[in-house]
């Protein structure tokens, strides 16, 4: 099966935050509160996937509250503070009736393996 062929069943796109989201930094400031950086070339590249019918989700081993704000400037389904994120995955397949084959996953860490 052709790399073409393969990437036309891609029903599910799975993003990490940290690092896929974001530039893997974090900025702190003098009260302790982290912040994000983003690009805003994300939420169109989101966009035209969801036009195309592909659903984007994001599950993140990150539980601060930015992750969740984030994911719904974006328009997508999050799932933060996840401590096993190929469990939280199988369920979210199983809900949906899609097979692994039809998922994209974009991660940065050895969590997301």
């Amino acid at each position: 099966m052709s790399l073409q062929e393969r990437l036309a069943q891609i029903k599910l796109l799975v993003l990490d935050h940290d690092g896929v989201l974001t530039d893997n930094h974090v900025y702190v400031n003098e009260h302790g509160e982290e912040m994000c950086r983003y690009s805003r070339g994300d939420g169109i590249g989101i966009q035209r996937l969801q036009k195309l019918g592909i659903e984007v989700i994001c599950i993140s081993t990150e539980s601060n509250p930015v992750v969740a704000k984030r994911c719904e400037k974006l328009n997508i389904n999050c799932y933060p503070g996840v401590g096993d994120k190929l469990g939280v995955l199988e369920t979210i397949l199983a809900g949906r009736h899609i097979s692994m084959a039809q998922v994209a996953y974009v991660g940065n860490d050895v969590n997301d393996l």
